[in-house]
């Protein structure tokens, strides 16, 4: 069984008379042999019409690094269930959310409501200060040696490689806030050690950052995200897109919710999407 695809702007059958990319197409049949990467063991999801508007990235370079998700028109698309709907704009019809709850909890609720409920790094120290019979006298120190040198240095490299290594949680704040103090420097090298860095902490750590910093920075992290190669920093980066209110990019998230779960279905970093979604559309 075939699908006849057509653009809709142009209603050509090969999209080559308009040259638009990033639109939908539509489609008037289902087809299996464009099923490229969606599986089927979500049964119980709702089962959208075959006719209808794909929210389909056409030839788009940012949809990860193994570039699941290419033109259809090429017979290498990506149309799977839940997908076929129609969009007011960018927005995603209230059906989407019925169908797709969030999780209670998940790693991208947890980033969500440390960086919405952050605390200033002198409540941190309050805290500190209430709890400090129950922290050993190692921790103690290492606590205060690692605000200090946070307090005392200037120097960007040595504040993002203290990202990388990792910080007490007390002190997490003190480091972002420094992180960002000083943006213009430490920024461009926060963003290079993004693209590489595997490390959650570093990535927990820099996604703190990125979702309260200067939108030109976001805007970087949107052009290099099909460079970046582990998923759950892409994954967090999406949750980024969200709270830094990117609605453009509700088709870009709207894709990446489903190829995560598709690639990742033991993992929940189809939920960082998803969470900003929810969050572009007014619903958190």
């Amino acid at each position: 069984m075939t699908s006849t695809l057509r653009c809709c702007i142009c209603l050509n059958l090969t999209h080559r008379a308009c040259g638009k990319t990033g639109f939908p197409v539509f489609i008037s049949e289902s087809s299996e042999t464009l099923r490229l990467g969606y599986s089927h063991r979500k049964k119980q999801r709702t089962k959208t019409a075959a006719s209808g508007l794909a929210a389909h990235i056409c030839g788009h370079d940012g949809i990860g690094r193994h570039a699941r998700f290419r033109c259809c028109h090429l017979r290498e698309g990506f149309i799977g269930e839940n997908i076929a709907m129609k969009t007011k704009g960018n927005y995603l019809p209230k059906s989407f959310f019925r169908n797709n709850p969030l999780m209670e909890y998940s790693a991208a609720a947890i980033a969500h409501f440390v960086i919405t409920e952050r605390p200033t790094a002198k409540l941190e120290q309050t805290i500190l200060d209430i709890t400090e019979n129950s922290i050993d006298d190692d921790r103690k120190e290492k606590i205060r040696q690692e605000r200090q040198r946070i307090e005392q240095t200037d120097d960007p490299a040595v504040l993002v490689e203290i990202m990388r290594k990792g910080c007490d949680v007390f002190n997490q704040q003190l480091l972002c806030t420094k992180v960002l103090d000083i943006h213009e420097q430490t920024m461009p090298l926060l963003l290079r050690r993004y693209r590489t860095c595997a490390l959650d902490h570093f990535i927990d750590t820099a996604t703190r950052v990125l979702a309260t910093c200067e939108r030109k920075y976001v805007e970087m992290l949107r052009e290099m995200y099909a460079d970046i190669r582990c998923p759950f920093a892409q994954a967090c980066a999406c949750l980024v897109f969200g709270m830094q209110g990117m609605e453009n990019e509700i088709p870009f998230l709207h894709s990446e919710y489903l190829r995560f779960q598709n690639d990742y279905p033991d993992e929940t970093f189809h939920q960082h999407p998803l969470l900003a979604l929810y969050i572009l559309h007014g619903k958190m």
